[in-house]
Order: structure tokens, then sequence, then C-alpha cells
């Protein structure tokens, strides 16, 4: 239920919680709003009735034209600027005053589902319209904005209100011809066809106001889709997609778009195909009943951001019927150490194993001795810890729910070590794994829990499923 951001808005000009819609995905076929298309002419502007043939133009005298030219009081300027008798009539109000239309693309999607209503913006006047407002009103039935907090989404990115019926977005300035495209957040709760009404005020005038459906249909597919939240950058972030049909029937024609910011480049495509730059695409042919396909991918974060995002989209014959945003912070490695986390990003199942590799980077000059503090998702269990390197060894201490992992050699200048984990996962679902790197080694294991503050924390979701598929 949706595509990807293109800046709308410019700084400090972004609503809280309508963001602005990354590249992507225009399948959809959009409404009319009101809005002339490509070869298409106003009879606005047409004679109500054609000359007839062969007449031709007689020109008028200005006494003709305009019968109140002796009429100007005297003293007056004329619009040459010399002084007449008529006073000047104020222009057509309805070119003054701001015009606006509305387009709206319409939506289907699957219930429970997060999605996005598209409205676009567009000035139809003569001049640059100030002072716009977008209202939208929707049932409760389908709610508009994110109604739960989540400390991992962005707050521009959100958009809440007590009233999950209308909203107030502020358009503030559309230039002359230009359009802008809003991206509502929406809550999938009920099957069946929901109304959304869109209005474009200025002031309390309204220029345009339209309709859309959206149609609410029953869960076909399931999908989730499992990264990281942070990372740094030059390393690598893997992401995993997972697709299952839920229903007795085969189901084909099903895609997968993932969209992402110039932040990230694509590292591996593995099956999937590159559409456009930050646009990659899986097709998949027909799943069967109780099908899962995953769907891994990697990335690589090439410049600091806080606000990255990950979008991906699920259709079935170019039917677009749900949609997962996964934000993504992508953090400097010009520190003296840093940790990373590495997952195959394949699924495993309950009660066996999972390896998970943790890499500690010495971008300095001289060794180290960090300790790397590990905190399990709730049940897991950590059955063993290896290096590679002959003579090193990490000392596993659990304090306060965190695992403290200290080395008994030093990590030398320029050395990344490997440290490698098997985790036993004790229920189905996705884990968070976290990663936390404290260099003040001798502060951190005598001090009580939580008194020092980690210079780095990453953290890695992990996929589990009930048995073996």
């Amino acid at each position: 239920m949706g595509g990807y951001p293109q800046k709308s808005y410019g700084p400090g000009n972004t609503p809280s919680g309508a963001y602005d819609h990354p590249p992507a995905d225009r399948r959809n076929t959009p409404g009319s709003a009101g809005l002339l298309g490509p070869g298409q002419s106003s009879n606005r502007d047409l004679p109500s009735q054609p000359a007839a043939a062969g007449a031709t133009l007689t020109p008028k005298s200005m006494q003709e034209l305009d019968p109140r030219a002796n009429s100007r009081p005297a003293g007056s300027l004329s619009p040459f600027g010399k002084p007449s008798s008529e006073s000047q009539e104020p222009a057509n109000p309805e070119l003054a005053f701001p015009q606006a239309a509305l387009q709206v693309q319409p939506v289907v999607g699957q219930l429970g589902s997060q999605g996005t209503l598209l409205v676009q913006v567009r000035n139809t006047g003569v001049a640059a319209a100030t002072g716009l407002t977008l209202e939208l009103e929707s049932t409760s039935a389908l709610p508009l904005g994110h109604q739960e907090a989540d400390h991992h989404h962005l707050p521009e990115r959100r958009l809440t209100s007590q009233n999950s019926r209308s909203f107030h977005i502020p358009v503030n300035q559309l230039a002359f011809g230009e359009s802008r495209e809003i991206a509502i957040p929406m809550t999938a709760k009920t099957l069946g066809d929901h109304v959304v009404r869109c209005r474009v005020m200025a002031g309390q005038q309204s220029l345009d106001e339209v309709s859309s459906t959206v149609r609410i249909i029953p869960r076909h597919l399931e999908f989730e889709l499992v990264a990281s939240h942070h990372r740094q950058i030059n390393s690598p972030l893997g992401s995993t997609i997972r697709v299952k049909n839920v229903t007795s029937q085969p189901i084909s024609k099903v895609a997968v778009r993932l969209a992402f910011d110039d932040a990230l480049e694509a590292t591996r495509l593995g099956a999937a195909t590159a559409v456009e730059p930050g646009l990659i695409e899986w097709q998949i042919e027909v799943l069967q009943p109780g099908e899962v396909a995953w769907l891994p991918m990697e990335f690589t974060g090439r410049r600091p951001s806080q606000e990255s995002c990950l979008r991906a989209t699920l259709s079935r014959n170019d039917i677009p019927l749900d949609q997962l945003d996964h934000p993504v912070t992508l953090a400097d490695d010009r520190l003296p150490v840093t940790l990373d986390i590495l997952d195959r990003q394949e699924p495993s199942s309950v009660e066996s194993q999972r390896s998970v590799i943790v890499v500690v980077r010495n971008h300095g000059f001289d060794p180290c001795q960090p300790v790397v503090g590990m905190q399990l998702p709730a049940g897991w269990k950590l059955a063993s810890v290896t290096d590679p390197k002959a003579g090193r060894n990490w000392q596993v201490r659990s304090k306060a729910g965190e695992l403290l992992l200290s080395p008994s050699a030093t990590v030398d200048a320029g050395e990344a070590a490997v440290i490698g984990l098997e985790l036993i996962p004790q229920s189905a679902g996705t884990g968070t794994l976290i990663g936390r790197l404290y260099s003040n080694a001798r502060a951190v294991l005598n001090q009580p829990a939580g008194s020092v503050l980690p210079d780095l924390e990453v953290e890695e979701q992990l996929a589990i499923h009930a048995g073996s598929q």
C-alpha cells in the first residue's frame, strides 16, 4: 500500500507525521480530481459561439468597447498614467484567489497491514498559492496515522492524533504549476470499502474536495522485513524479507519491491533485480499453500544518516497490498574501535543453534582490550563463544541481563577480532540482539550495571520460525 519518498517539503516545512514519499512504484491508477490531463483544454477560455465562415472582424472604438470611458471621475489616472475620469476596476477575484486541485491514488490493502494514502495537491491558479491546508477525514474503521508509539520510528515520519478520523496538514506555499505529493499513514483494521475525504483549503474557503475508496481485503500473504536499525558506514547491513501464503490455494504473480535512499548501497542482489537506482524487485511466480519465500539482501552504508529507511512493498497482479517501513541510522566509523554484528539472515528454527558473528575493529595505532556487551533476546541462551585467533579467549560474565565478553589478549592495531556466538532461541518470532562496545573495560566490569555508558551500540534482528521450513 504505497510507494517510496521523494522530497517534496523543504527544510523545516514538513508537517509532523506526514512524510515525503521515497522513489518508486507509480503503478496505481490515479484519480482525476479536477486536473486537466495532457492535451486537454478548458472550455472556460473558448467563445460560446464560433465565428461564421467568411466573417471579418471590424475594429471597434474605445467608446464601443468601454461605455464608461466618458464617466471617469476627474483627476483619476488612466492605465497609461495620465489623468482620466475612470476609476480602475479590481482584478478578477477568481484569478487573484489561490486555486488548487487534488488527486488521490486508490488503495487496496490486506487486513492488519500498514500502508499509505497518496494525496497530490496541485496549484492550478495563475500565481503562487500560499496558506494552503490539506484536510482529511476517515472512519474509525480506517485510522489515519500510526496509533502506537515506536522508538524505532523517526518523529518526522509519523502522523499521530488522538482523533484518528481527521487531520489538518499544512501544505504552505505552492509555486505556479507546482504539485506536491503527501503520504498519509493508515492502518487497515476492518474489512470492506472505506471512504476517505480529502479537501484543500485556503483559509476558510474550500478549493477542491475529492473522496477516495480504500478497500481492505482478507490477509492472503504474511509479510515481514527483518533488518538492523543501527549500523556504521562501510559495514554490511543485511536484511531478509519473508512472504508466506496463508491460504489454502496457490497464489501467483507476487512481487516485492524494496526501496532505499542514497545513504545505502545494494552490494548483494541475489535473486533480486535492480529496477532503478534505489529500487530492487523480486518476482515470485507462485506460492503454494503454506509456502514461505525468504528474500535476503545486503547493503553497505555509504554516508552517515539519521533518517535512512528501507521500504518494502508487497503486491499481487501489480496491485500493492502491504508496505513495511524500516528506519535505519548510519553512524560514522571514525571511532577508534567499532563493533558490528553479522548474521547470515537465514531463517532458523526453535531449539536449533543460531550462529552470529561479532566483529571488533581496532582503527587506532595501539593495541586495545575492550569489553563487548551482548543483550540476547528474551529467553535465548548463549551456547558458546569462539575466537579464531590462537591464544585469545573471551571470558563471559553476566550482569543485570547483559553478557560482558572480555578478551584474554589485546586486539592489535588495525585488527578485526572475530567473535563467534552460538545462540539457542527458545521461541518463534523476531528477536533483537543488542551489542555494546565499552572501551573502559575496568570500569564496566567493576562498577554497578548501567553506570557506564557504552561507546557504541548496534542491533541485529533475528528471525526464528517454529519448525524446519
